[in-house]
């Protein structure tokens, strides 16, 4: 796993980059992002196109472009290293219109109760707002980390790429 980014209160999220993290994922969280990912994985694959297809070299590069091309896998992790989230992305976390954003909690409950503040942090971290619309996750282009934090109308404290503030309301 890699990380991403803090969230409120001691927790972080990481970025799933194997299947074997996705199973594991999946066991913890007994839920299916192994098939999402599997499946994800499998397109990414599918769609490279080697600058020389006979060469022996043919698959270098592949690694690097499945995880340009694939959807971005989270899991939101407690100090303990327990699994609370996980979330599906658009590739590099970046606004692809018609794209469906998936996070869920635990036997895909609804994650948005419990940790509104760290997924507000994921969203701020991409620059995406990330709203709980009836069940279904929608995605929206903010310029700003402050405009995620207002459309929850809450204060969290977060750090990303090592830089320590605060989201507030206005």
């Amino acid at each position: 796993m890699q990380y991403v980014c803090d969230a409120p209160n001691g927790k972080a999220w990481f970025r799933i980059e194997t299947e074997g993290e996705a199973v594991h994922e999946s066991r913890l969280m007994s839920h299916t992002v192994e098939k999402y990912f599997r499946r994800e994985r499998e397109k990414a694959v599918q769609s490279w196109r080697p600058e020389r297809p006979n060469a022996i070299e043919r698959d270098i590069g592949l690694e690097a472009h499945v995880q340009r091309e694939m959807p971005l896998f989270l899991t939101l992790r407690d100090r303990e290293g327990n699994a609370l989230t996980t979330a599906m992305l658009p590739p590099g976390g970046k606004d692809r219109g018609g794209f469906r954003i998936i996070i869920v909690a635990a036997s895909n409950a609804d994650p948005y109760p419990e940790q509104d503040a760290a997924i507000a942090a994921l969203g701020a971290h991409f620059g995406l707002t990330l709203d709980n619309d009836v069940g279904s996750w929608t995605l929206s282009r903010r310029s700003t980390a402050s405009a995620v934090m207002s459309d929850l109308g809450r204060t969290a404290d977060c750090s990303c790429s090592g830089r320590a503030f605060r989201l507030m309301t206005p």
